[in-house]
């Protein structure tokens, strides 16, 4: 077997002939159908090319704003909005995916979003006006919005709102 003793640098391509024009494709196709964080971008390429190759051509598109995870970060929060998630969930979510914690604080701040309402609106959806009646009810409403993400304080105003 030969090794190539050329690092493969020169031209833009590496010890596999891959190239930055065929990353950067690569990435454009990927942003064209939706946003995505750096994090995601970096483990979808690096399973096709090398991660030096990936890591300069993200710089690059950052660079250019064709990729911002602070856009993926609202993205995410308007459509876990759409499907009324609470503010936890939501914060939890866009993390895991590999945005910094100070921008996804500071996306949320932006969004101006009122929780407590969105609380009642996802439990009315779910459950319809007016309060349940027996415990057990109220125990699985309760963990219905505790898993959508909402705060202790939020279910009770929207499990009550009269109070």
């Amino acid at each position: 077997m030969l090794i190539n003793s050329n690092s493969g640098q020169s031209n833009g391509r590496d010890a596999d002939g891959q190239t930055k024009a065929q990353v950067k494709e690569s990435a454009l196709r990927l942003l064209s159908r939706r946003e995505y964080s750096v994090r995601e971008l970096t483990t979808r390429l690096t399973s096709k090319f090398d991660a030096a190759l990936v890591d300069a051509e993200l710089k690059g598109l950052i660079e250019q704003g064709l990729q911002s995870d602070e856009r993926y970060a609202r993205m995410m929060l308007n459509a876990r909005l759409s499907r009324s998630h609470g503010p936890l969930r939501i914060v939890r979510e866009i993390q895991s995916k590999g945005v910094a914690p100070e921008l996804v604080g500071q996306v949320m701040e932006a969004a101006e979003v009122d929780w407590f309402e969105q609380a009642r609106e996802a439990y009315e959806r779910r459950f319809g006006p007016g309060p349940a009646t027996d415990m057990k009810q109220r125990s699985k409403q309760f963990r219905f919005l505790q898993y959508r993400g909402f705060s202790v304080d939020q279910i009770q105003y929207a499990m009550n709102p009269d109070k």
